[in-house]
């Protein structure tokens, strides 16, 4: 014990003159936007004999803590430096060197007090290493519609499926849109899927999903076209007007109920546009014919 006693006889005289108030070089204790400074962490305790050895030549009882500088937004660590284990009373730390903490440990304090978890992993990285990994996870298993939409789209299996349903480029009814789904072509492309491994359910369930989608998209334009068309028409632009209604009429099945409303607005766009050429020339409209009262 005396042994001690004298070691720290010698080495904490050099120390109380490095003493500091550690709380001032923090700063205001109040939230801000960001700053920097030092934060300290209490650890734990020295071993009693040492303890009592160092409360004698201090004056005051003491506890192992981790001093550490950081930069932080808010709350959160950007990054963190110049750490080091410091003996700690109230507002006044010690700094040992290594020999001191050989002396009253026997070793590193590191391997026996260890190090924060914050000043290893400051919290802001942590956040975005978890971040990128949490995006990561979810486009590997929690993928959206769109996403999954895509994959199957991707597959070789359901693109030619999807071939036999809308037709391939050489297929002589091509140039027709499909708005509807032909359910004899749809047995057949997963009759396909099927024979080439795909479960029955997942053949169903795909090829219905991928069908709606290509048909929610080719309705999609289509209602488009009929929108500027219309808009054509009531701006007087009936020569585009006509453009765009006849583009529809051939490329609209007929089994769609379009069809008909497209061929009737054709005709009223083209009745509107020879009565502007009738008016623009100057010529009479033919007389109304009239049977004669009796």
């Amino acid at each position: 014990m005396n042994r001690h006693i004298f070691f720290f006889c010698t080495f904490m005289m050099l120390l109380c003159g490095t003493a500091e108030n550690a709380y001032a070089r923090r700063g205001i204790p109040i939230p801000i936007v960001w700053g920097h400074g030092e934060e300290l962490t209490e650890l734990g305790e020295l071993p009693p004999d040492v303890a009592r050895g160092v409360a004698e030549e201090l004056g005051t009882p003491v506890t192992v803590a981790f001093l550490h500088e950081r930069a932080h937004v808010f709350w959160l660590d950007l990054w963190t430096w110049n750490g080091r284990h410091v003996l700690h009373s109230g507002d006044k730390y010690w700094e040992p060197d290594s020999t001191a903490w050989q002396k009253m440990i026997g070793g590193d304090p590191s391997a026996k007090y260890g190090k924060p978890i914050l000043y290893r992993i400051p919290v802001l990285p942590a956040l975005l290493v978890l971040g990128v990994a949490g995006y990561a996870v979810r486009k590997r298993f929690f993928k959206t519609e769109q996403e999954q939409l895509d994959s199957l789209v991707n597959d070789k299996r359901n693109q030619r499926s999807i071939a036999t349903i809308f037709g391939r480029g050489d297929d002589e009814g091509c140039a027709k849109a499909i708005t509807i789904l032909d359910e004899q072509r749809f047995l057949r492309a997963k009759n396909e899927l099927i024979a080439e491994g795909v479960d029955t359910h997942s053949a169903e369930t795909n090829l219905r999903k991928i069908a709606a989608a290509i048909l929610a998209s080719t309705n999609s334009q289509i209602d488009a076209a009929f929108a500027v068309a219309s808009q054509l028409d009531q701006q007087g632009e009936w020569d585009k007007s006509a453009e765009i209604y006849s583009q529809l009429i051939s490329s609209l099945p007929n089994n769609d109920e379009r069809l008909t409303y497209a061929q009737n607005c054709l005709a009223s766009v083209n009745d509107k546009r020879a009565a502007s050429a009738t008016e623009q020339s100057g010529e009479p409209e033919p007389p109304i014919m009239r049977d004669v009262e009796s």
